[in-house]
């Protein structure tokens, strides 16, 4: 178990994430705008995050509905749903999940080149039910 100090030391070393993740990348806002974060509790910037506007909605829904129509998840039996969530649970509970571009390039669908195409990498995350 961790300790107050230990919690504290990794609170500060989290970084945020600042722009926003569409269609694999991270993206500014259309408008180039952005805010403050602000801790409430301490009154200091966490970060500043893009101001996305329905501009960044319209680009994100976009991308979206492409990454839908060409079936890397549409197309995905639920079990292999189930597993690539799994395993984006598990990084975010590693601390991963303050960061989308590190789940992006730990990626759970890995495109390769057979005709499945698209394979999961195991996660280690208790479902209760290993079949689905």
């Amino acid at each position: 178990m961790k300790t107050h100090e230990e919690w504290q030391k990794q609170a500060l070393s989290l970084t945020f994430p600042s722009q926003a993740y569409i269609d694999g990348q991270t993206v500014g806002a259309v408008s180039g705008k952005s805010f403050d974060s602000i801790n409430p509790a301490t009154g200091q910037l966490l970060t500043t995050v893009a101001a996305c506007e329905q501009a960044d909605v319209d680009v994100a829904v976009t991308a979206a509905r492409r990454a839908f129509n060409d079936g890397a998840w549409s197309q995905c039996s639920p079990a292999e749903r189930k597993q690539v969530l799994c395993r984006l649970a598990d990084l975010m509970g590693n601390g991963l999940g303050y960061s989308l571009a590190n789940v992006h390039l730990h990626h759970s669908l890995v495109r390769d080149e057979t005709e499945n195409g698209i394979s999961a990498v195991d996660g280690s995350h208790a479902t209760g039910d290993e079949n689905n």
